[in-house]
């Protein structure tokens, strides 16, 4: 469901129905406003009960802190998961709890291949407790961090999990939203070209001026990304010169 008009009382409405999917194996709901604490029902609908669900994404809903405390206290309910994609989601209240709490219940979603989290006010500070369970998780092939406002001190634990942990077929990475200055990108190349199947990345960030070295050194990690085919660095400020030496068969995105 995507793009639609919804109140409060339909969701609960449709988390009512949603009990009677004994069978669903998928829900997506996408792309909705002012619907009070509807997703709380929804949440609360879709996972306290063992299912056989394998991929829920809420993306851009109005997802609460409340309802993401919901699922991650009901998450043993949701062992064949293996997406979750609760991004386009900004927590306000409590949001940094809720996630926290989510992430250290993570360990069950063992099947999990892509996982993509909302955001909040300073939810970088979880980075280092997911990426410790996503450890566990060797057949991840996507991540999503949009909007967390990674650092150069964050740019450089994932640096390290990505160093430490070979993830043999991860295809796509989102830090869309980051504030990483040129030396913390310069420290991420080199680990950042080791991902061979990368077919996406999303760095795009504000006003961003790349050092000279910055950019010789993407362009030299991007050539070796031969399953790229898309890279964006929205707000990252190229000259002419810049971008006559980052090319290659995939699309590039900087506006």
């Amino acid at each position: 469901m995507d793009n639609i008009k919804m109140n409060e009382e339909d969701a609960i409405k449709l988390a009512e129905g949603l009990k009677n999917l004994k069978k669903m194996c998928l829900f997506h709901l996408t792309h909705l406003s002012d619907i009070g604490e509807g997703m709380d029902y929804i949440v609360k609908s879709l996972s306290s009960e063992p299912c056989d669900l394998e991929e829920i994404q809420l993306v851009s809903c109005c997802l609460s802190a409340n309802a993401v405390k919901i699922l991650a206290q009901n998450l043993h309910n949701l062992v064949k998961l293996s997406i979750l994609d609760l991004s386009e989601n900004y927590l306000e209240k409590d949001g940094n709890e809720a996630l926290h709490e989510l992430i250290d219940r993570m360990n069950v979603l063992e099947q999990l291949t892509a996982l993509m989290l909302p955001w909040g006010c300073d939810v970088q500070g979880s980075l280092s407790s997911l990426l410790k369970h996503l450890e566990e998780v060797p057949q991840l092939v996507k991540l999503g961090l949009k909007n967390w406002r990674l650092t150069d001190t964050e740019i450089r634990i994932l640096g390290a999990f990505f160093g430490k942990n070979p993830l043999k077929n991860f295809q796509q990475l989102n830090l869309a939203g980051n504030r990483v200055s040129s030396d913390g990108w310069l420290a991420f190349m080199g680990v950042f070209e080791n991902l061979k199947q990368l077919v996406f990345f999303d760095f795009s960030t504000k006003e961003f001026l790349p050092d000279p070295a910055l950019v010789r050194k993407l362009s030299q990690v991007l050539s070796k990304l031969t399953f790229l085919q898309e890279a964006r660095l929205v707000g990252w400020q190229f000259d002419d010169d810049d971008l006559s030496v980052i090319t290659g068969a995939f699309k590039l995105v900087t506006a």
